[in-house]
């Protein structure tokens, strides 16, 4: 059975389309059955850290690890691809066809590893698949129950980059400002120079970068 799967593996691997959800699960199996992770590395030519990697992806939330499937067979959620398809009033059976050939690509394992390290933390595991996905679901399903919590802070990140933005482009105007105004004009002066300065404050407190 061991052999088995180290055949199914070399050959998958030499396709280069191995699904890293598979992986995990063939690894965690060699895990349960005795074998150390460096053992794992040593047998399938991967160092230790990549094997721990992979290992984490079994930590990913369930309804996560399906929307993630449902992208690499059809390049979105399959509610999106559907809506996607409809609007172009064109048969799914077709249209599956040309999406499934343009976009169907195995996921990565470092996307996948980065939303896994938090694996006891749910809420953090949404943020980063989020982070990563927003643009591969539907405007629905962002807002689902499931993703509510993850979205917030999200869309407060969002409204923040909108003022970073202005603030910035209003501090340009308000230099250019500054040099038209005469030397003599002390008050003028300062107060333009006071709200730079309350903006470039307000920036750097708040910055999220």
């Amino acid at each position: 059975d061991e052999e088995l799967q180290e055949l199914q593996f070399s050959e998958n691997n030499e396709r280069r389309d191995i699904d890293n959800f598979q992986l995990s699960k063939l690894y965690n199996s060699y895990l349960e059955k005795g074998f150390s992770q460096t053992e794992i590395g040593n047998k399938f030519s991967k160092s230790k850290s990549y094997v721990s990697a992979i290992i984490s992806l079994k930590f990913i939330d369930t309804p996560l690890i399906k929307y993630l499937k449902e992208f690499q067979v059809y390049g979105c959620s399959k509610e999106k691809f559907i809506a996607i398809n409809s609007k172009k009033n064109e048969s799914l059976e077709k249209s599956s066809l040309l999406v499934h050939s343009e976009l169907k690509k195995i996921i990565g394992w470092q996307p996948l590893y980065s939303i896994s390290k938090h694996a006891e933390n749910l809420l953090e595991q949404k943020k980063a698949f989020i982070k990563l996905f927003k643009n591969n679901l539907t405007k629905e399903e962002l807002e689902n129950d499931y993703f509510k919590d993850s979205t917030e802070d999200k869309n407060s990140y969002d409204d923040f980059i909108v003022f970073e933005n202005q603030a910035k482009v209003f501090i340009k105007n308000l230099d250019k400002i500054k040099e038209k105004i005469s030397s003599e004009h002390h008050f003028l002066l300062d107060r333009v120079n006071n709200d730079i300065l309350e903006l470039s404050n307000i920036l750097q407190k708040n910055s999220l970068s």
